[in-house]
């Protein structure tokens, strides 16, 4: 493991009512670090998505992160439970084998949905309902999708509808759904299905598709009530003013789309490997980054996007450099209470990294608007 280097953000904030300055450390340590796997037919081999659940809250640490297995071998492809405070393998969720599963909900009510892509061998393209995981946990099939063509890995990647998203959809329960072939139309899209789809004809409703939310990682942001897009095969980025810039994509209920751009070099970031994931206490966006070879996580403060044009500009901070992790998915998950920030390594031995972070306040007040007014304009009439 190399050794991990905490970047400091480039601007520092000033929350409006408390007044409480921001010094702009976002990662404050390593908080521990143990082994979760170790290949046996009840351990996890391929760590994937990672889920705080804010039902394991003591006090004064959480007790329970709901662990994805993405990889195909007997026994391993399930959901597993890791006890940070113990620093320990909790418990198996014994349900029939997923197919290379790729991404993980947790809704309001503790059950958990799975996404699992068509992946040519017979297995459907679906998202699975496993209730009451933590009990006697029943796997329904809450929607099929068609097979499609060869190579259509249908339903990829899942989100929980967010706080304030609208729509009429129900938040903590409907589902937000990335389909890389939507519906047999073979156009890539993002749909939202609601929590009482059962069996083969989809009851959800289409709420964007193309190239804009091709190969997509999405995450929902509770603060602005939004889902975040990023591509996974090939980075974002556009100019802006003179200069390529990455972004992301911010999409409403109703399908509108906005481009955050990034104040970080394109060559800086790399490819997205391992998903999106927000901090619901100040809403940011948080992703492992793969560089050559060379893993990084950023954290961009979209919640506080400066307008301008049709777009809007946002801080991206490098918070972890060479993270070190071995070839493969790497899980990312924060805490509900935006304290912790989990990390995933697969390998011969899967382990979870716990790292302190300091949330940023949601509202950044004066100052901090004046930060990014004068980031933008120092960006925008540099010579």
């Amino acid at each position: 493991m190399k050794k991990l280097i905490v970047v400091l953000a480039a601007m520092s904030a000033a929350g409006a009512a408390s007044a409480v300055t921001f010094d702009g450390t976002y990662v404050s340590g390593q908080k521990s670090h143990f082994t979760i796997g170790d290949g046996s037919s009840t351990q996890m081999i391929g760590v994937g998505k990672l889920i705080y659940d804010p039902a394991s809250y003591t006090g004064t640490d959480y007790t329970r992160i709901y662990a994805l297995d993405t990889t195909e071998w007997p026994g391993h492809a399930n959901v597993f439970t890791v006890d940070p405070s113990a620093q320990a393998m909790a418990q198996r969720i014994v349900t029939p084998q997923f197919f290379k599963a790729r991404n993980m909900g947790l809704d309001s009510n503790g059950d958990l949905y799975v996404s699992q892509p068509w992946d040519g061998r017979g297995s459907t393209g679906a998202v699975f309902k496993v209730t009451d995981p933590l009990g006697t946990p029943t796997r329904t099939t809450s929607l099929i999708k068609h097979q499609g063509t060869s190579g259509d890995d249908d339903v990829y990647n899942l989100q929980m509808v967010p706080t304030g998203f609208g729509g009429g959809y129900a938040t903590g329960s409907d589902v937000v759904l990335y389909d890389i072939d939507y519906n047999s139309t073979t156009v890539e899209g993002l749909s939202v299905m609601y929590a009482d789809s059962t069996g083969a004809v989809p009851h959800e409703d289409y709420l964007v598709g193309g190239s804009s939310v091709q190969d997509s990682w999405i995450a929902g942001s509770d603060v602005e009530g939004k889902i975040y897009s990023f591509h996974s095969g090939g980075i974002d980025h556009a100019d802006l003013d003179g200069t390529d810039r990455a972004f992301v994509t911010r999409i409403a209920s109703d399908g509108t789309l906005e481009r955050v751009f990034l104040d970080t070099d394109v060559s800086a970031l790399g490819l997205i490997d391992a998903g999106l994931e927000v901090n619901q206490t100040d809403g940011s966006l948080w992703m492992i980054m793969n560089n050559g070879g060379t893993r990084n996580v950023f954290r961009v403060d979209v919640a506080n996007a400066a307008a301008t044009n049709s777009d809007y500009f946002a801080s991206a901070s490098m918070v972890i450099n060479d993270l070190g992790f071995d070839p493969g998915i790497n899980g990312i998950g924060i805490s509900p209470d935006g304290k912790q920030l989990a990390l995933g390594a697969p390998g011969g031995t899967d382990s979870l990294y716990i790292y302190n972070i300091i949330p940023e306040p949601a509202t950044i007040g004066l100052f901090g608007f004046l930060g990014v007014a004068m980031l933008w304009i120092r960006r925008r009439f540099a010579v």
